[in-house]
């Protein structure tokens, strides 16, 4: 039962602002059938309460319990205004529950299931996963629906201009661009990018389009990642409007392009929508989901594991291993060479 300024509950009304939440009651509206009325508190199923900087409570302004020990909780029932002898008292309780809102509802008698999915959306605040899988999952229903004039497009070899029309349609209906924010045809060093993706005034990514079905190739790579080395953009997208290869750029005496991802539209895969959730506006704004794919590739590089395997402090764990189950204690130098042996370096 949500009463969150719930026009059916006038009688409890709940007021926040940033540092602080109000609960009114007006006991004389109560329904004289009720008797219990527990105060809670509950977070998304992502967080828990251990989270929360800062937590008391106080009545008629006068603190009377600061909480500590919550850790682990994702729901807490704070304290409980309770009717005996047709008089209103209230108690701290401060019992925490592992499970959310459902299990203090489930103890009251209160099936949260048997709600219309309306009364759920104002129960339940949508946690940033929930946000994210709802953007992905449209992502790709659009891009499903614009999946056959993308397959007449490479099939007929649309020329770029026309190619370019279902790419303006995929970066606005698609990945939630307006036209404002998809800025053509910008000069850079003398030269034109056919687009720069800009949130919030700020240009994040240049992009290079190629006619449709277009062999995508390494002058290309150069090129688009050129555009953002002089501009000062750390990412370039190069597509040819069945591919879409994300690059980041390392610009200094010389122009290195790092793939951060290269996805084909020839099948919808749900892990392609997720990258190109990434690159969507939504995904833009949530600061570090780029740099995340970017940190994920680096870490699970073929350069980076051969480096580490052949590093003192993993050979010392392998050797030890090898040699509590063997007569002959084998030498760093040895595993060493028959791992570079079996890595053909």
């Amino acid at each position: 039962m949500n009463v969150s300024n719930n026009e059916n509950t006038k009688s409890i009304k709940l007021s926040s602002d940033k540092n602080s939440s109000n609960i009114t009651i007006d006991i004389s509206s109560i329904n004289t059938n009720i008797t219990r009325i527990p105060i809670v508190i509950t977070v998304n199923k992502n967080c828990n309460l251990g989270s929360l900087e800062f937590l008391e409570i106080s009545f008629n302004e006068d603190i009377i319990y600061n909480l500590d020990g919550i850790k682990e909780e994702k729901s807490i029932i704070l304290a409980e205004l309770y009717k005996r002898l047709n008089i209103w008292k209230y108690k701290i309780i401060v019992q925490g529950f592992n499970n959310g809102l459902e299990k203090i509802a489930d103890d009251f008698g209160l099936n949260l299931n048997s709600l219309s999915q309306e009364e759920r959306n104002k129960t339940f605040r949508k946690s940033p996963k929930d946000v994210i899988q709802e953007n992905i999952k449209y992502i790709k229903n659009s891009l499903i629906e614009i999946k056959s004039t993308i397959d007449n497009a490479i099939e007929n070899k649309y020329n770029e201009s026309d190619t370019r029309m279902i790419i303006d349609k995929i970066f606005i209906d698609s990945l939630g661009y307006s036209i404002e924010e998809l800025k053509t045809e910008q000069r850079i060093q003398g030269r034109r990018a056919d687009y720069i993706l800009s949130v919030n005034n700020i240009d994040y990514i240049v992009v290079e389009a190629k006619k449709a079905g277009m062999t995508l190739r390494e002058k290309q790579v150069f090129q688009a990642t050129s555009y953002g080395a002089y501009s000062g953009i750390k990412w370039a997208l190069l597509t040819n409007l069945n591919q879409w290869q994300l690059y980041y750029i390392n610009s200094g005496d010389k122009i290195e392009p790092e793939l951060v991802f290269c996805i084909d539209l020839d099948v919808i895969r749900d892990e392609d929508v997720e990258m190109l959730f990434k690159i969507s506006k939504n995904g833009i704004l949530r600061k570090g989901l780029l740099d995340k794919v970017r940190e994920k590739n680096r870490a699970l590089s073929q350069a980076n594991i051969i480096s580490t395997l052949l590093t003192d402090n993993v050979l010392d764990k392998i050797r030890t291993t090898i040699n509590k189950d063997s007569s002959y204690k084998v030498s760093n130098q040895e595993l060493q060479n028959v791992l570079e042996s079996f890595l053909n370096l």
